[in-house]
């Protein structure tokens, strides 16, 4: 999928770019991801208090860091896609209400890319890791574990910049929501209806799910669909309620210009509140689109950003292959849902 740019897209190119330097590299044999940097990697630790930690590092390193973990998220959303495809394309039966939970992992784990890539994102970490760090500061108190915030902050010197760790009060997939619809506001405040209006509604659906639904509404729609006996899982019983297969059936291959109407169209139809069990067919539709959205986002990010040198390619090229395997379309430049079925 081809993102509408315009303001918006441009400053979101300017985050990922400054959270992630050109020198920045990740290899598939080597990557040293966030929690493995935390352990080997060198920085300072400059703050300790039970309301924030500041870290004092090179861009570089940690931009390697970030780059590390989006690559390997990549792969997670890129499983998930597939698993999707097959679950919707392969005539063989596949539980309706398992496809949904496997499209919340897909989008998951695409919006968790989109927060690393630009330096915006949630971390967790336990008690032995902040135990650790507060040491390392030399004081006595520190955050309670679990989910924080992570944000880049200003360079201190031609090499060096701060990391901020706050607390996010939240468990770690809702302060991931948090974290992303809070990046989409800032998107969407910056888009110009009038210069671009397809990057004007692409981001007004992606805000519009969260004024209608709350910052955490896809956890709560997985949570509904997996957790509560009866709303979801009713194929046994013969009533094929969920109907997200037929719904892709009929409207791919996508367009992004198809994808961003039909997106519309589906929130257009959702009650505002609290995602509730009787609009349960709706909600996964959407949360379905807004998966295919969200991986196309995180995509078209990281292809701009190893698009320049001296950036290591082999690793989005090993996934690139992947994909072709098990989301293959007549269109070489497409995989599943955009482009048609081979």
């Amino acid at each position: 999928m081809i993102i509408p740019k315009g303001t918006a897209w441009q400053y979101l190119r300017s985050l990922c770019f400054d959270a992630i330097p050109a020198e920045a590299t990740a290899h598939y044999t080597s990557a040293i991801p966030l929690y493995q940097w935390r352990l080997h990697g060198s920085f300072l630790v400059t703050a300790c208090t039970k309301k924030s930690i500041t870290l004092l590092t090179s861009g570089v390193e940690i931009g390697a860091g970030l780059l590390a973990d989006v690559e390997f998220l990549l792969d997670h959303a890129a499983e998930q896609r597939a698993t999707v495809r097959n679950s919707i394309v392969e005539l063989s039966w596949h539980s309706p209400a398992w496809s949904v939970v496997t499209a919340y992992y897909w989008c998951f784990f695409s919006a968790m890319a989109i927060t690393r890539i630009t330096g915006r994102t949630t971390w967790f970490l336990d008690r032995a890791a902040l135990s650790e760090l507060r040491q390392l500061a030399g004081t006595t108190t520190q955050p309670r574990a679990g989910a924080l915030n992570l944000t880049l902050g200003p360079y201190v010197s031609a090499m060096d910049r701060e990391i901020i760790l706050q607390p996010s009060r939240a468990h770690l997939h809702d302060s991931l929501w948090n974290v992303f619809h809070g990046l989409v506001a800032e998107l969407f405040n910056r888009t110009d209806q009038t210069a671009n209006s397809s990057e004007y509604r692409l981001w007004w659906c992606l805000h519009e799910a969260r004024l209608r639904l709350g910052a955490d509404w896809p956890s709560e729609i997985r949570n509904i669909v997996n957790y509560r006996p009866g709303c979801a899982y009713r194929e046994v019983i013969r009533n094929p309620e969920i109907d997200i297969a037929p719904f892709i059936r009929r409207n791919s291959p996508f367009t992004p210009e198809g994808l961003i109407s039909k997106l519309e169209d589906e929130l257009l139809k959702i009650k505002a509140g609290t995602p509730a069990p009787d609009q349960v067919p709706l909600l996964c539709r959407v949360l379905l689109l807004f998966a295919i959205t969200a991986s196309s986002i995180a995509e078209e990010l990281h292809f701009e950003l190893i698009g320049r040198a001296p950036a290591d390619r082999r690793w989005s090229d090993l996934r690139r292959r992947f994909l072709q395997q098990r989301c293959a379309t007549r269109d070489v430049r497409s995989f599943w849902p955009f482009g048609r079925e081979i």
